[in-house]
């Protein structure tokens, strides 16, 4: 099962929960679910969250709840955060997980690392609008990565640069990175030059998919290019930024279709007297 939308109203929370966690208790033994994004209350998407874990818990192997509940609903003291982190990791099934940065600690990290040997996929979400900030140690993703070699992880932030940094540890095989800088107001933005360096140092080896909006005021010209040159499995781009010289978007988009075309005939040899056709939307500069 797989829901997604925006952020849940209140009135229409209220009418839907009860409907939907009848459902939900029908569907014993589900495999997969996802809800991302769904931003419910606290009480209502406990409730739902309750019921899946409840019916699904020996069966459940992808669970994608990133965004699951309004930011200001997530207090790390409170009991509905044990009760949430508790119950995720009731899951040793599990081989790919969608959460809220905000829910890991060490030893949450930790607890993954001893209960999640199959995972292989871990999508992370973080909103800047969150009050609290959690700094994971590198030992516990150091023990995560070894407990499960197969694993990728992939952020979604709305945080400033410099926070971004802080969340990127070098010993995560990041493949999948979304940023938007552009919506801080209140925030110090820090530099998107040194952010970008930062991914070019330590990810050039996993990073497969990137897109970013930063601020119009900040020159990135070099270091992106630098980047995208670095990342030889960088085939899918999407940036919004400042970039003073006009060449650089055909420089990228030329770069990013070589790639495609030799990963396309690596798979497809027999396709080699073919011009593969050109995809420009996902490598929008």
């Amino acid at each position: 099962m797989n829901y997604g939308g925006n952020k849940t109203k209140a009135p229409e929370a209220s009418c839907t929960v009860d409907s939907l966690t009848r459902i939900l208790s029908r569907s014993q033994h589900l495999k997969h679910f996802g809800m991302p994004f769904a931003f419910w209350r606290i009480s209502d998407g406990i409730k739902v969250l309750d019921t899946v874990l409840s019916v699904s818990k020996g069966s459940l192997q992808s669970l994608f709840v990133e965004g699951f509940f309004q930011s200001d609903a997530i207090h790390p003291q409170s009991d509905e955060f044990d009760r949430v982190n508790n119950g995720i990791l009731s899951l040793n099934r599990l081989t790919e997980l969608g959460i809220d940065y905000v829910f890991l600690s060490d030893a949450f990290v930790n607890a993954m690392a001893r209960s999640y040997a199959r995972l292989k996929k871990l999508k992370l979400f973080d909103n800047h609008y969150l009050m609290y900030r959690v700094e994971i140690q590198q030992s516990s993703w150091v023990k995560l990565t070894q407990a499960c070699p197969e694993i990728k992880v992939a952020l979604y932030t709305n945080s400033d640069s410099d926070w971004i940094i802080t969340m990127l540890d070098p010993v995560l095989p990041i493949y999948d990175l979304r940023m938007n800088m552009s919506v801080l107001r209140y925030f110090r933005r820090g530099s998107v030059a040194r952010l970008l360096e930062h991914i070019k140092t330590n990810f050039s080896h996993s990073l497969v998919e990137l897109h970013m909006v930063a601020g119009k005021k900040e020159k990135i010209d070099g270091v992106f290019l630098r980047l995208v040159r670095q990342c030889t499995h960088l085939v899918h781009v999407n940036v919004s930024a400042r970039f003073t010289n006009p060449k650089i978007k055909k420089t990228v988009l030329d770069i990013i279709q070589k790639r495609r075309r030799q990963l396309h005939l690596e798979k497809f040899p027999e396709t080699s007297h073919k011009r593969m056709r050109k995809n420009t939307t996902d490598g929008a500069v």
